[in-house]
């Protein structure tokens, strides 16, 4: 069986170099890192991460906490953030809320005992108390909590980019299709807030529509075709606050015979996975940058210093034939 002496002399380091490697200790070049990580490669060297947890005190675990895994965004945020655990050899732990207040709490508490480095907290059903105890640092996507750092794209940058988009085409009479606004803890509203800004700022009208805490195709379809039925030609601009409701409002468009973007044009937020393979239509959206947030939770989280109050990633105008 290998040791951490066989991986140093493959890799031309010294085994404290090599140990420093493993805990992430220390500043190690990126071709260092690299030749440490091929030695291991290449001798099938496995680090008993037990013991590292037990002489470090840390489990090399951090958690995520997301309201659906099943969205497009989260999906995507999921799959950044394991990756940059994995660059700081770390393994990520997926919870599951579905906006249930009361699973959320459960995993709150089976967390307390786990030992976990730390929690990233994406959902938004429990208020600040429950996590005032934990044993372990925190750090919020998209989410204020008092006192925890807290992660999140520029929303009101972006809500006011959608509104110029839409302006700056012609349209006159808007819509804005948004999650509900009586959670005074989502950053999210920002981008209505952006919205309404540059909207009244240019004399705009603008009608807003809120959907439930809920996430999916099914569901938006549903609710663009309850809500909007009847009354979709009063408006030539539409501002939803993310792609799967776009594109759920633009086949419900299409359904009433109306031409997209010549009756409406239509403005998404995110630029999931979804739109970036979406051919047609090819949906014009305020793009959140997944690599950037991801990089930004999982460095404010496992930083020895204390991170700043809020870290705010910037937003960018994906042009699509929507808008």
């Amino acid at each position: 069986m290998a040791s951490i002496k066989d991986v140093a002399r493959i890799a031309g380091v010294t085994p404290t170099t090599v140990s420093r490697v493993l805990n992430n200790r220390g500043y190690i070049s990126e071709n260092t890192r690299k030749q440490v990580y091929d030695a291991m490669q290449q001798l099938n060297y496995q680090p008993n991460r037990i013991a590292r947890s037990l002489q470090s005190s840390k489990s090399d675990i951090i958690a995520i906490l997301v309201p659906d895994s099943g969205s497009m965004f989260y999906s995507g945020l999921i799959s950044q953030v394991e990756w940059q655990c994995r660059k700081r050899d770390k393994r990520l732990l997926l919870c599951n809320s579905y906006t249930d207040p009361k699973l959320e709490h459960e995993y709150i508490r089976i967390l307390n005992g786990q030992g976990i480095d730390g929690l990233i907290v994406c959902s938004h059903t429990l208020d600040i108390e429950h996590y005032e105890r934990v044993p372990f640092k925190l750090v919020t996507f998209d989410r204020v909590l008092p006192n925890i750092p807290m992660v999140a794209s520029d929303n009101f940058a972006g809500g006011q980019m959608a509104a110029k988009r839409l302006i700056d085409k012609g349209c006159t009479r808007l819509l804005h299709i948004s999650g509900p606004m009586t959670n005074a803890r989502l950053a999210g509203h920002d981008r209505y807030r952006g919205f309404a800004d540059y909207c009244n700022a240019h004399g705009v009208s603008y009608e807003l529509f809120q959907t439930e805490d809920k996430f999916g195709y099914n569901y938006y379809a549903s609710f663009v075709a309850d809500r909007l039925q009847n009354k979709l030609t009063q408006f030539d601009g539409a501002f939803c606050s993310n792609d799967m409701l776009a594109y759920a409002l633009y086949r419900h468009a299409v359904s009433q015979g109306l031409c997209v973007p010549q009756d409406l044009k239509i403005v998404g937020f995110d630029n999931s996975q979804f739109v970036r393979i979406l051919a047609d239509p090819k949906i014009t959206v305020v793009a959140q940058d997944e690599t950037a947030i991801a990089e930004a939770l999982v460095r404010n989280l496992l930083s020895s210093e204390t991170a700043a109050p809020i870290t705010t990633v910037p937003v960018r105008l994906v042009e699509g034939t929507t808008a």
